[in-house]
């Protein structure tokens, strides 16, 4: 075979065997995750908005839920809280400034410091389902 004509089978069979290996990793030790973005909840003056974000996995021990805080004139959004054991989370604004956070008692609530400049963020927990 001439030298040109063995770099391209080379090549290509690189190529594939990378191919062949990113495929078997991709189905056997990425998880099988969809994320699931509740709509968003505006606060009454339209400046800020929280979301519910779910990521689902098959395996559910990766499974995890956030509950994030953004505004209409920042690029960056602020995770509030870290949530296991529920789904049943509801988001409501109170006023401009103040939104409340409903969780069944029966989930696991990690919630972060957001620092200055974000409305105040009350927890309410009510009995699971």
């Amino acid at each position: 075979m001439k030298k040109p004509l063995r770099l391209a089978v080379a090549i290509l069979a690189t190529i594939g065997v990378a191919y062949v290996a990113f495929g078997l990793v991709a189905t056997f030790l990425l998880p099988d995750c969809q994320l699931v973005t509740s709509a968003q909840v505006r606060s009454p003056n339209q400046r800020y908005f929280a979301t519910f974000e779910q990521s689902v996995c098959s395996d559910p021990s990766k499974s995890h839920a956030s509950v994030l805080l953004g505004a209409m004139d920042r690029k960056e959004k602020v995770v509030l809280y870290d949530i296991a054991g529920s789904s049943d989370v509801k988001l409501t604004w109170s006023g401009d400034t103040e939104l409340q956070v409903t969780i069944p008692e029966g989930a696991v609530a990690r919630p972060y410091n957001i620092g200055s400049g974000w409305p105040h963020v009350s927890t309410k927990r009510v009995p699971g389902p």
